[in-house]
């Protein structure tokens, strides 16, 4: 699990819903959770839904999920430790461009837009 509570993850999420992720990505389907009361598009992946999105840079769909969330998690550390550490300390030094490397490192293991 993360180091990264929900409350926080859905913050980022938020952030990159709304903007971070915008200049490579669009959003084309988000899949509400099957079994959960989630009432904000942006909080799906976190409790089993997903969201279907065109990398408008490769032309293809990708999909972000709970396991993308725990993807970033794991990996951002190590591929963006300046960024992470901002998210952990919570204490607002984070922004949409902190969001957009949190989806990135999801997706793809890396940061491929910068």
């Amino acid at each position: 699990m993360s180091a990264l509570g929900n409350e926080l993850l859905s913050d980022v999420l938020c952030s990159a819903w709304d903007g971070g992720i915008t200049y490579w990505a669009r959003i084309d389907t988000a899949n509400p959770p099957p079994d959960a009361d989630c009432n904000f598009e942006h909080d799906y992946p976190l409790h089993g839904g997903s969201w279907i999105l065109l990398d408008t840079e490769e032309d293809q769909l990708v999909t972000f999920d709970r396991q993308s969330v725990d993807r970033a998690c794991e990996v951002m550390p190590r591929v963006a430790p300046h960024q992470w550490a901002n998210l952990v300390a919570n204490d607002g030094q984070w922004d949409a461009r902190t969001a957009d490397i949190f989806v990135q490192c999801g997706l793809f293991g890396e940061v491929v837009y910068a």
